[in-house]
């Protein structure tokens, strides 16, 4: 990433009390939030572990989210109201302190096996002029957007999101590139998702880090 002064990161988070709603079916609202701050330490250690990023903000969903967020030492701002992902990104980057990191990276909170290896990777494609677009591992969606400071991005979060960033990119005259890795790419929505989970941590791929005992006790009783 040559010529390159900083990476600010931004990592939301919704609130814990609301989080991972379709998983209801196999974890209480309580394992919920838990695996929620679970996944969210992987993503912050990952990115702390990176020197080219300087500054790492979670932007939390409530004050109680961000209470508990307090022991992890990164900077927290808390975004409430109903604006959703995009609104709340939009409003930080309007609000944040001025910084003179040249780049900016969006990181999703639910990345269970985000390890140094993807985010290097991410960072050393990084380029003005052109908009980094991590994909999740069905390549609709999106996990990370990596983009210059001075060329901020439209952001465009939901439904298909890869391909409404990569529009939103080329609107800017900017270049959107795709980047596909086991990291970036798993995210955990679905029960599906959390069985995956499980299957890899016991092959043990899981990638510097045990499940949490509650989630094992879980598959034991839904095995």
């Amino acid at each position: 990433m040559s010529g390159v002064s900083g990476i600010r990161a931004l990592v939301p988070v919704k609130a814990f009390s609301q989080a991972k709603s379709r998983l209801a079916d196999v974890l209480d609202s309580d394992e919920r939030a838990r695996l929620s701050f679970w996944m969210l330490e992987r993503v912050y250690g990952a990115l702390g572990a990176v020197p080219a990023i300087r500054e790492v903000t979670i932007i939390a969903g409530d004050d109680a989210t961000g209470k508990d967020l307090a022991g992890l030492g990164a900077d927290v701002l808390i975004q409430k109201g109903d604006a959703g992902l995009n609104g709340a990104l939009e409003s930080a980057m309007a609000h944040m302190p001025p910084s003179d990191c040249a780049f900016v990276m969006v990181v999703a909170a639910d990345l269970a096996l985000l390890g140094r290896d993807d985010v290097d990777e991410l960072v050393s494609q990084a380029a003005a002029g052109r908009v980094l677009i991590a994909q999740d591992r069905q390549g609709r969606g999106t996990n990370a957007l990596l983009f210059s400071a001075s060329e901020p991005m439209r952001f465009g979060f939901g439904m298909n999101s890869f391909a409404v960033h990569r529009e939103n990119a080329l609107a800017l005259g900017l270049e959107p590139v795709a980047v596909q890795s086991a990291g970036f790419g798993f995210d955990i929505d679905t029960p599906q998702d959390l069985a995956q989970l499980r299957s890899v941590s016991y092959a043990g791929q899981c990638g510097g880090g045990d499940l949490p005992r509650f989630l094992t006790k879980e598959r034991a009783a839904h095995a």
